[in-house]
């Protein structure tokens, strides 16, 4: 991986549109603890907002969210907001929902009860549910508490899978993700489809990010927020106020 470059960026898009895809956690925003306490850095919410105005470039925000958290927490017109790892996105001219949202809903309902009498003796772990998909934050918990939640974790992934649902381990604990044949790079893909002659720019932080690293790259820019060893991603950004620094250099005229 190579430190972003914004002037190798700018030759690759030529002048053209540009559609820009970022992750919430880790990225727009930096990781806390608690992550109801999560926010985009002003910085990074300002640019944004210059970029939603600006003719040529569509802004997405892409995550584990649910895209009524996204719309709340961004809170910027103009933005389409993909939530749910891309299972529901809504934004200026898109209305989409996974044809089977509902099946995973229920799937993700039963799991939840199962989850919950599981973590009886680890009352620092919070469990959210969001819709179609669920998240496990460990956050405020000991190292040891940790540790034990992670085993009850590995315990449930055989039940899990007979639901269909899978563990995405993220920076502060763990996603529930339906196993229907779509991530957030199917997401993207939906997206880049409405407009198939712009440059796609997709920014994020984890392993979930990593489909949307590769359905850019073939005809786009993949830039992973801290530096891996293996990744889709050919740049990396140091940290979200890197990530804001891009996002303004971006929004000034050319």
């Amino acid at each position: 991986m190579r430190p972003f470059d914004l002037g190798k960026l700018r030759a690759a898009a030529g002048g053209r549109p540009v559609s820009l895809f970022l992750d919430f956690d880790g990225t727009l925003s930096p990781h806390v603890p608690d992550g109801d306490l999560a926010a985009p850095l002003p910085e990074a919410r300002e640019a944004l907002a210059a970029l939603a105005r600006t003719p040529g470039v569509r802004v997405s925000v892409v995550s584990g969210r649910p895209v009524a958290d996204l719309s709340r927490m961004v809170a910027l017109k103009g933005v389409t907001y993909a939530g749910n790892h891309g299972l529901v996105i809504e934004g200026p001219g898109v209305e989409f929902e996974h044809p089977l949202s509902m099946v995973a809903g229920r799937a993700v309902a039963v799991a939840e009860g199962l989850i919950r009498e599981r973590l009886k003796g680890h009352p620092g772990a919070r469990v959210r549910q969001n819709g179609l998909t669920l998240s496990l934050n460990v956050g405020l918990m000991s190292a040891s508490g940790r540790r034990a939640v992670a085993r009850v974790v590995d315990s449930l992934t055989d039940e899990l899978r007979w639901l269909r649902l899978r563990w995405q381990k993220g920076y502060l604990g763990w996603d529930l993700i339906p196993e229907i044949g779509w991530t957030k790079g199917d997401a993207v893909a939906h997206l880049m489809a409405r407009t198939p002659d712009a440059f796609a720019i997709a920014i994020g932080d984890g392993l979930s990010d990593e489909p949307m690293f590769e359905r850019v790259r073939a005809d786009g820019l993949a830039v992973r927020v801290g530096r891996a060893r293996s990744s889709a991603a050919d740049w990396f950004l140091s940290g979200p106020a890197d990530v804001a620094g891009l996002l303004h250099a971006l929004a000034r005229p050319r």
